[in-house]
């Protein structure tokens, strides 16, 4: 047997030898680790957002009504002198004329503010009464008294407080600003929020204008009482 062939049967043995000690020891334990399972963790659900999340601004006067701290400002601009005729820009950027009064034949106008610690109830109250009318017996419109500054221009910080709003309690009637025609037909003589009147198909007011935090049982009982009139004048 020559070198080359002692040295095959040597390597052969070897690995022999390495492979049956192997399996001959004793089998190394895995470190001591804890393995989580979805249950060994609580699962966190998440909440809807509830008017305790809703933070109202410093400037909130607890209940309401309130007075406003100054008057609303126009240009000068406007020649409307009732709500016959009006154009006002709604918080999506669209424009709303008196056309939108016609949609419905009693329109609700609730002109309000976050001055008013009531605010988010009141949303709220408003979104129920128009969720539970449909557009073909009543409409709800809301004008933004809160959001100009005291020198007529437009605070933004207010418009993104107020859209965190709405988006919050849910409120979908429309927003609108206080234009210049809207400031002269009624709300240049707003001295107090929120407040709140009817308007039939053609602007003229239905029943007398309230003042105060809204309720879902007084709304109702107006409602129901302005359409009572409006049936009869019809069949007068």
């Amino acid at each position: 047997m020559d070198k080359k062939q002692r040295r095959i049967i040597f390597g052969i043995v070897v690995g022999i030898t390495v492979a049956f000690s192997a399996c001959l020891a004793p089998a190394q334990e895995a470190p001591n680790q804890e393995i989580s399972s979805p249950q060994s963790h609580p699962v966190q659900e998440s909440t809807e957002s509830s008017l305790e999340a809703v933070e109202l601004p410093p400037k909130f006067n607890p209940g309401c009504r309130v007075d406003l701290p100054y008057p609303l400002k126009s240009s000068g601009k406007s020649d409307a002198t009732d709500f016959s005729q009006w154009t006002a820009q709604e918080i999506d950027g669209s424009t709303v004329t008196q056309e939108i009064l016609k949609e419905s034949p009693l329109t609700l106008v609730v002109v309000w503010s976050t001055y008013c610690g009531t605010s988010i109830e009141d949303l709220q109250i408003l979104q129920e009464i128009y969720e539970e009318y449909s557009r073909e017996q009543l409409n709800v419109i809301g004008i933004m008294a809160s959001v100009q500054k005291e020198d007529g221009s437009i605070n933004e910080d207010e418009v993104g407080y107020i859209r965190y709003l709405l988006e919050e309690t849910g409120a979908e009637f429309p927003q609108l600003f206080p234009s210049d025609d809207l400031i002269a037909i009624y709300l240049k003589n707003l001295t107090v929020v929120p407040e709140w009147f009817f308007l039939d198909t053609q602007g003229n007011f239905v029943g007398e204008s309230s003042t105060g935090q809204l309720a879902v049982e007084e709304l109702k009982v107006r409602i129901e009482d302005n359409m009572r009139t409006q049936k009869q004048e019809v069949l007068q």
